[in-house]
């Protein structure tokens, strides 16, 4: 399943930014027309004030936090409320191939053992495992075979769901409003 996220207008360093003062540099690219409700910030980045600018313009999920492997909420300080859904800083092939210059077949390994893991601890209350993709990496033909094996890998076990970050903050919002 693929989707369009949202970011920001140009890649800099704005997470220092003076609340208030960042708008410039960081506010959402969110067409009033569009139907966009996930956040994927460059390079993670957030300012003080993206959360609630976000927020504002009908966002319902950030992948900025690589801190967990289930969504939660965030509730911001103008008083709205955004989910995080998780997004993963090393399984990811930027990092895995450019930093750490791994291979296709390493970087296949490291996303099957990633899954076993989350898959097991799945099995008492769902987990979320993020693929971060650059087309330009790991679409290219020396590298797209030992990702196809991945998927191929994953999609043969059971219970998996293939879906989005809307799906998968939609459906999370749904059972904790059931609480």
């Amino acid at each position: 399943m693929w989707e369009c996220s949202a970011s920001c207008r140009r890649s800099i360093a704005t997470a220092c930014a003076p609340p208030s003062r960042s708008t410039a540099t960081s506010a959402p690219i969110i067409p009033r027309s569009s139907t966009t409700v996930g956040w994927l910030g460059s390079g993670l980045q957030e300012t003080w004030d993206t959360l609630d600018l976000l927020a504002a313009e009908g966002c319902e999920y950030v992948c900025d936090w690589t801190n967990d492997d289930q969504p939660y909420v965030m509730s911001l300080d103008g008083g709205g409320r955004l989910i995080s859904v998780p997004y993963s800083h090393e399984i990811n092939d930027k990092p895995v191939f450019e930093r750490l210059h791994r291979t296709a077949d390493e970087f296949r390994d490291m996303i099957c053992r990633q899954f076993d893991v989350l898959y097991r601890e799945g099995a008492e209350s769902g987990r979320v495992m993020a693929i971060a993709l650059h087309p330009y990496l790991t679409g290219v033909p020396h590298r797209i075979d030992a990702f196809d094996a991945a998927l191929g890998y994953i999609c043969g076990h059971a219970r998996v769901w293939k879906t989005t970050g809307a799906e998968i903050a939609r459906h999370y919002r749904a059972q904790i409003a059931k609480r």
